[in-house]
């Protein structure tokens, strides 16, 4: 269909469309507060509410210095405008969605062809279970998933072979570019504006940079590889003024974590609390061996990552696209790198883009399966991996060229058989998100109605587990006040600034620990030790899957030593 000459189903429309399903869907979802919340994006949320009524101006999330709180300052505009909930938390990351989606698409489309991009942008629309809950959540890194996006795009952007033409006096007009090969898409011929905007634009991918690098070290990999395509395409500009403004840009960007470490004790320096975190991660007990890290973070991680398992788990056909993935990653880094070695001009920098996306991918996709939690906790962990996404295109691009030859049609199939088989896999996958609405709103309703319950009966201080307590301190608007157990009875990591000083103060501080759970377990344990213990159990309340317990003075739970195992 055509008017005056012109498509009506442009690329660019349809992955508008395309976008804006993927913002219904979510704006539904969002209004059920599906994915039920957690206790991480419950400390987003009180720290919101701070930002939002002028209390507090955090630079890291509450009870740690490695992570900036950028999320909880965008989300605070929510909370301001519309009082603390969850969905007014979810706005700033549904809006993060689709930043990342426009600007993933105009990546695709500048790296290899529009109709591809619209591919691409099609992969994004529904999502699994995991995929939801990563863009969904405000967990804190939300932001740096389209900050990275955005300094591939603007590194490409300025690095063009037409860009850097049309900034220099006396450059090639438009009808004199040469073509790149007729592999990017139309966004190249693109004039790319004066030279003063060009300046604004190196100043601007600058403070992007900085403030991804404040926000969480989880997007370095994908850091570097945008500076590598930035250098590639610019080394020269970079010498002068556009390298001054870039890096005053950064300055700018990171200057909350370099206040930070230069105002604070040794003890608090973000580098030394994130290295700490890092190296100790590992679990009391016997760390995990190599193959169950290798089957966690290749045959779990990443197909759950790309959207391709259901609600906690792999299927064996999704586990086997692990491998797939990461081969395509390799082929891709052998491919650009021999185009870039040959430098073939105006290839060059899109060699470089697909370089630059393909190495950070396997550097993550490496690290993450190096890690302890690989092995122990794939399932969640795997949220340590929100960046792989960037590195869809070049996954996609090997299998989608091969389907489409046309010359030997025999060599087509095997590709276009593993399109079919991505496609079910996370076609499946994203429809197993409607089998979950139900129990993640009976979640919601049990925690109202332990609300409640707690209220009828006059409880505001509290002990309960680590992954409770958050909840109910943001749900009431801190108006019941807990500290956090672990497994063994001892102090909890507890985030929320003088929470733990708050119970401690109490005189009959109450015990509620969700029916089952390990802290349960371990606190009825402990009650059958003590003379009046039996009162206590024969007084417990069991309501909406918690176990409410209300001694008649202070225990000596929990013990006074910190355990921080309960993150």
């Amino acid at each position: 269909m055509h008017l005056r000459g012109r498509p009506l189903l442009r690329p660019a429309g349809i992955a508008g469309l395309l976008i804006a399903t993927g913002l219904a869907w979510r704006a539904w979802l969002t209004a059920l507060v599906v994915p039920r919340t957690n206790s991480d994006e419950a400390l987003i949320g009180l720290m919101a509410t701070d930002i939002a009524r002028g209390d507090a101006a955090p630079v890291f999330l509450y009870g740690q210095h490695y992570m900036g709180a950028l999320e909880a300052w965008f989300a605070a505009v929510a909370v301001w405008l519309a009082g603390p909930s969850v969905p007014a938390l979810r706005l700033s990351t549904t809006v993060a969605f689709a930043v990342f989606a426009v600007l993933l698409y105009r990546l695709t489309a500048r790296l290899y062809t529009p109709w591809f991009a619209v591919c691409v942008t099609a992969a994004l629309v529904l999502g699994s279970d995991r995929v939801l809950k990563d863009q969904l959540i405000a967990n804190g890194f939300a932001w740096i998933v389209p900050g990275c996006a955005a300094l591939f795009w603007g590194a490409l952007r300025l690095g063009g072979p037409s860009s850097r033409d049309k900034s220099r006096p006396g450059g090639p007009s438009r009808q004199d570019q040469p073509p790149s090969g007729g592999q990017a898409g139309t966004d190249e011929l693109r004039p790319p504006g004066p030279r003063g905007s060009r300046l604004v634009g190196f100043a601007g991918w600058g403070l992007v940079a900085g403030l991804v690098a404040w926000t969480d070290w989880l997007a370095a990999p994908y850091l570097l590889g945008a500076v590598a395509v930035l250098l590639a395409g610019c080394r020269r500009e970079l010498l002068g003024r556009a390298g001054l403004l870039a890096g005053a840009g950064f300055l700018v960007g990171v200057a909350p974590q370099l206040l930070h470490d230069l105002t604070s004790p040794l003890a608090d320096n973000s580098t030394l609390a994130y290295l700490r975190m890092v190296f100790g991660q590992d679990a009391p007990g016997q760390p995990p061996n190599t193959l169950a890290r290798l089957h966690g973070g290749l045959m779990v991680g990443v197909p759950m990552r790309m959207g391709l398992c259901g609600p906690g788990s792999c299927t064996p056909l999704a586990q086997l696209c692990g491998p797939v993935v990461v081969g395509s990653l390799i082929g891709v880094v052998l491919l650009a790198g021999r185009r870039l070695r040959q430098d073939l001009r105006d290839g060059a920098v899109h060699a470089a883009g697909r370089l630059g996306l393909a190495v950070p991918g396997l550097l993550t996709i490496g690290l993450y399966t190096a890690s302890s939690p690989a092995g122990t906790t794939p399932t969640e962990s795997v949220r340590y991996l929100c960046c792989l996404v960037i590195s869809l295109p070049v996954v996609l691009w090997p299998i989608w060229s091969t389907a489409r030859r046309t010359g030997r049609a025999w060599s087509a199939w095997p590709a276009r058989a593993a399109i079919a088989v991505l496609v079910a896999t996370a076609g499946t996958a994203s429809l197993a998100v409607l089998s979950t609405v139900d129990g993640h709103r009976r979640a919601a309703a049990d925690e109202r109605e332990l609300i409640a319950e707690l209220d009828r009966r006059g409880i505001d201080r509290l002990y309960t587990d680590y992954w409770t307590c958050q909840r109910l301190m943001f749900a009431t608007e801190r108006r019941i006040g807990c500290a956090s157990v672990t497994a063994e009875l001892r102090r909890g990591t507890d985030k929320d600034p003088g929470a733990r000083r708050r119970i401690e103060a109490a005189a009959r501080p109450a015990y509620v620990f969700p029916a089952g759970k390990p802290e349960a377990t371990a606190f009825v344990g402990y009650l059958r030790g003590l003379p009046d213990g039996p009162a206590v159990l024969a007084g417990a309340v069991q309501v909406a899957g918690y176990r409410l317990y209300v001694p008649t003075g202070r225990l000596a739970v929990p013990v006074d030593r910190a355990d921080n195992s309960a993150r």
